[in-house]
């Protein structure tokens, strides 16, 4: 008995003291973890605080050329900061600022970047990159995005759907339409809001173009520019695309922004 105590006492010793350390490793790895993480979080933080005055100031009707040489001595080590910190104002500006915010971006080669993160084979990486594509409005994404409408992952599906509908290109119009029978209900939902925001865009570039062409010709009744937007308009505005889309997505037609004469 005595000799079959010692035998476990020596089998169990070992065997615990091990286990014990290993447990004092993956806690010692838990600690350095998150310590490093804290730390990272914290060094983001000041990142961003020294750069968002200087994109605050991108966003004046004059930015001096100084701000942008200043900002871009960020990007070697921090462009990734840098890029979040380009797209975060997108929702309260537009015209002129977003154009400065694309062209500091291009020039930055935070365009190309997220061109490039289109093809990771991470979902998430692939979603931010359209987002940003599309917040900054960047036309030559087009195709890209279009592509990344057969993605196997919906969430890049939505982000694609999503920057498409931002940027307000026409001739996504039939892309966005022919995906409608093969999506998820919510997917059908943001293709409808998506349309929604392009025919938005395309009255407003045919109201422009109209406007631009009255004050340069009294004479002319309609826009030179007019024939090459009007296809577009009709595929928007015709009655049983809109119907099929709302049908598709489940949609009240009522809810169509198309207005009509009586």
């Amino acid at each position: 008995m005595n000799h079959s105590v010692d035998q476990l006492q020596r089998i169990l010793i070992p065997f615990l003291g091990g286990a014990s350390t290993v447990v004092l490793l993956l806690l010692a790895m838990l600690v350095v973890g998150k310590g490093m993480a804290k730390l990272g979080s914290s060094r983001r933080a000041r990142l961003e605080k020294q750069c968002q005055p200087l994109v605050d100031a991108l966003l004046l009707p004059n930015p001096s050329i100084r701000t942008a040489e200043q900002l871009a001595c960020y990007v070697p080590k921090h462009g990734e900061v840098v890029g979040q910190l380009l797209v975060a104002p997108d929702s309260r500006v537009a015209g002129p600022a977003i154009d400065r915010l694309r062209h500091t971006a291009r020039a930055f080669g935070t365009i190309e970047e997220w061109i490039r993160t289109l093809s990771d084979r991470r979902w998430w990486r692939r979603a931010d990159a359209a987002r940003s594509l599309g917040q900054l409005k960047v036309a030559s994404a087009v195709d890209l995005l279009v592509a990344a409408l057969d993605d196997h992952d919906e969430e890049v599906r939505a982000a694609a759907v999503d920057a498409l509908g931002n940027i307000g290109e026409p001739r996504t119009v039939p892309a966005l339409v022919s995906r409608l029978p093969r999506q998820s209900r919510h997917q059908r939902v943001r293709i409808v809001e998506a349309l929604r925001r392009l025919n938005q865009t395309l009255e407003r570039r045919v109201a422009q173009s109209t406007a631009e062409t009255a004050l340069a010709n009294s004479a002319t009744t309609e826009s030179p520019a007019e024939p090459k937007m009007r296809p577009w308009c009709s595929a928007m505005t015709e009655p049983m695309i809109w119907k099929h889309a709302c049908r598709s997505a489940s949609v009240p037609a009522s809810s169509s922004p198309i207005k009509r004469e009586n």
